[in-house]
């Protein structure tokens, strides 16, 4: 049995991505972890929470972690995701929806789910990398004795969405990002290279209004939120870049990539802050290298990734 623990900062893509990783079937889903990023962890929390109940699975467990980066602070400006993080769909949380205050953090979590699964056990992350980022520092064994991490994050051969050279979720905490990059995990990186040639369409989520059911409707409203900011950002996009549920797809789909290996680092102050690029420093003999996604056969992974959404969204998983 393999299993996964999906890390987020659910705002509108991770959405997909929760979505794709309940209704797929070669992991069985842990839990998922909560971090700051698309919007407060509050929020990030009660959105995570709402799609499961929405979707039918109010038995996963939701785990919160880190409410900042390791240094410095996290603004919002409501781009793409909405302040809320749901295309301003759920508003601010009441205090019942916010994480309990005595409930177990996301690095425990996930340093007993290694204990327990070791190299059954796959990560996979959509937001920044703050979260595993204190799980090396605090626990580095742990952090290395699991089978493998995918993470959205990065565009080696591409423009950035943050900046002209960095992916949001890497600059969000370049701190901790550096520290990841550089400490030889067995790591899997799903960057802009890919995600932007996987792209969703007006046509395709309205099908999803169609299926009449909550869930169809609240995922339509969603995407059609997160495709109107895409024509006023990328107007010459088609579409919206299916980012996070692509870094589930690596998990259980990777012979859909094509792969290569890199020591790499992280740029970390200066204009070029958030940038990924060769570490040329690295011990090339005793650390492990990155893999990074430079192709992606998205015929493949659209049609399955509706083909599954369908289902999840009549509540058939």
């Amino acid at each position: 049995m393999n299993y996964m623990i999906l890390s987020v900062d659910t705002g509108i893509d991770d959405a997909l991505a929760i979505a794709y990783a309940l209704g797929q079937k070669e992991y069985r889903l842990l839990g998922i972890t909560v971090s700051y990023g698309m919007a407060p962890l509050e929020k990030t929390y009660r959105n995570t929470r709402h799609l499961l109940n929405l979707l039918g699975h109010p038995e996963v467990p939701v785990y919160p972690g880190s409410t900042a980066p390791l240094q410095g602070i996290r603004t919002y400006n409501g781009d793409f995701h909405g302040m809320d993080g749901a295309a301003n769909l759920l508003g601010e949380p009441s205090w019942e929806e916010r994480p309990p205050e005595h409930i177990k953090s996301s690095v425990t979590f996930i340093k007993e789910s290694i204990e327990q699964y070791g190299r059954d056990l796959t990560l996979v992350t959509t937001g920044p990398l703050t979260d595993l980022a204190r799980l090396l520092s605090m626990h580095p064994l742990q952090c290395r004795a699991m089978g493998q991490i995918i993470s959205m994050g990065g565009a080696l051969t591409c423009p950035g969405n943050s900046s002209p050279v960095a992916e949001a979720n890497i600059k969000a905490d370049v701190t901790a990002s550096k520290a990841v990059l550089e400490a030889g995990l067995p790591l899997t990186l799903i960057g802009l290279d890919v995600t932007r040639k996987t792209l969703l369409t007006l046509d395709e989520i309205q099908t999803w209004r169609d299926l009449c059911s909550e869930a169809g409707f609240f995922y339509c409203n969603l995407l059609t939120f997160y495709l109107n900011e895409y024509r006023r950002f990328y107007p010459y996009l088609k579409g919206c870049a299916l980012h996070d549920p692509l870094a589930v797809a690596a998990a259980c789909n990777p012979q859909i990539f094509t792969m290569l290996p890199f020591h790499l680092t992280v740029c970390t102050d200066g204009p070029l802050t958030g940038r990924i690029t060769e570490n040329l420093m690295a011990d090339h003999e005793r650390t492990r290298e990155t893999m990074v996604a430079l192709k992606v056969d998205s015929q493949a992974f659209k049609s399955r990734f509706l083909d599954m959404m369908r289902c999840v969204l009549e509540g058939f998983t």
